[in-house]
């Protein structure tokens, strides 16, 4: 029988019993490999530098109630962000300790509901802003001048990458590890304000050289504009350990509220899905803009001045007012915003456009108070106060200010004060309307009259 050949007296092959021996071996190996691997600890921090690029997609599906007593109708929402972002330096911690510059490359989104389709658009004087975290979200301004309402809703989005990195672990953790990210983090993921419930828990899936992967899942209910608010909540993020910096992050929020003071009432499951890589190339993000930026948040007079919002009427009116008005709606009749405090609606503003005077007409303060007094029969009040007021400010003249106060009630039947204005600026002609409880009065003008000032034509 032939022999297993020989070099320098030892055997080439192994024998049958060693080779056996060494089959046995494998299993135990691999099995503490993968125990090793799993026992491996990781430390998570986010730490973004130079530009990445963004894509977003978001979708939304489901229904809205317009007012408390109508019908539901169909939505469907479909929007893409295409934008590069650069870290700014900021102090503190919480949503308010992060922020960022981005230049937005593309950003839009269609809203269907019922038969109705509406639109919103970036304007390319607005591409550049600084993204602020707040404790419900994100807010953005631009250095190019005030935002519109439109375009501040349209850059609210689910799953904004100046949050995600608060979901990541504060300590190592291993996979199959649960953790708890700090209070703000759901309530800023789901954009609601007065909270009353915040459940939100993380979770390690996967770990390799290169990346850690996790889930999240949580519950945040509360309130927003007045409405109560339950938002479910679902997603996984990947997180790069060189770059230090989470690439990719899905999330399912499901959104439920009932119709408020000021907003209606959602019943929709968004999906959103999120991509970031290194951006090599500064591009619009150079020195020079990120300089720009850098002076739009150096103060709070800078900050307050830049967080002016511009409201722009059909009828060619337009108005910049603090951020804390909120849009409730526009036609080609009227528009419609109110000044919130705590999450309760404090003044709410109705403009509405008149016909045209003759060039040098004065307002008619009797056909305004009987045009006041027809509205009466729609919305019961009594004239409280007709009064002509005076614009003292030389830069003001031709413009002109009647009031005509009315006591009545809301549509719940509680006391309302509704101040009729009329304004002309020259031969164009408004009506502004502000309605508030009376225990407000006395800070009616502090309220109003900024806004007043503020209306102007083209």
């Amino acid at each position: 029988m032939p022999t297993a050949p020989t070099q320098g007296g030892s055997r080439v092959f192994p024998s049958a019993r060693s080779a056996v021996a060494a089959l046995l071996l494998v299993p135990a190996l691999t099995h503490f490999a993968r125990e090793s691997a799993a026992q491996e600890r990781a430390v998570l921090t986010e730490s973004p530098a130079g530009t990445h690029a963004v894509v977003l997609t978001v979708s939304a599906e489901g229904t809205i109630t317009p007012r408390v007593g109508d019908e539901p109708l169909a939505a469907e929402m479909r929007a893409t962000y295409r934008f590069r972002t650069s870290p700014l330096p900021v102090e503190g911690e919480g949503p308010t300790g992060r922020r960022a510059v981005r230049y937005y490359d593309a950003a839009g989104l269609e809203w269907k509901v019922g038969p109705e389709s509406t639109y919103a658009r970036l304007r390319g004087s607005r591409r550049i802003v600084v993204a602020t975290g707040v404790p419900t979200g994100v807010t953005v301004l631009s250095p190019g001048g005030p935002m519109r309402f439109g375009e501040l809703d349209l850059l609210d989005t689910p799953l904004d990458p100046l949050l995600i990195g608060g979901l990541l672990p504060a300590g190592s953790v291993s996979v199959g590890d649960d953790w708890t990210p700090p209070d703000w983090v759901g309530p800023a993921l789901a954009s609601v304000e007065a909270i009353g419930e915040n459940e939100l828990r993380c979770r390690l899936t996967a770990l390799t050289d290169k990346t850690a992967e996790g889930s999240f899942r949580g519950k945040v209910a509360g309130e927003t504009d007045g409405a109560p608010l339950t938002v479910t909540l679902s997603g996984t993020f990947t997180f790069a350990r060189d770059a230090k910096i989470i690439t990719k992050a899905t999330l399912t929020q499901k959104v439920e509220s009932s119709p408020g003071p000021i907003s209606p009432g959602p019943r929709l499951t968004f999906t959103a899905d999120l991509s970031r890589t290194p951006e090599a190339a500064a591009g619009p993000l150079d020195d020079d803009a990120l300089q720009l930026a850098r002076e739009e948040v150096r103060t709070p007079e800078s900050i307050k001045a830049a967080q002016q919002v511009e409201l722009i009427t059909p009828w060619d009116a337009r108005a910049t007012l603090d951020r804390d008005w909120r849009f409730v709606n526009q036609t080609a009749q009227a528009a419609v915003v109110v000044q919130m405090e705590r999450g309760v609606p404090v003044i709410a503003a109705t403009l509405r456009p008149l016909p045209d005077g003759e060039k040098g007409e004065e307002p008619d303060a009797g056909a305004f108070e009987r045009r006041v007094r027809l509205t009466l029969e729609k919305t019961p009040g009594k004239i409280d106060t007709t009064a002509t007021l005076d614009v003292p400010d030389e830069a003001d003249a031709g413009r002109a200010l009647l009031l005509v106060r009315v006591l009545g009630q809301n549509a719940d039947g509680e006391a309302e004060v509704r101040d009729y204005y009329l304004l002309a600026d020259g031969t164009k002609r408004a009506e502004i309307v502000f309605s508030y409880p009376p225990e407000k009065e006395a800070d009616v003008g502090e309220l109003a009259f900024p806004l007043l000032d503020a209306v102007r034509w083209r």
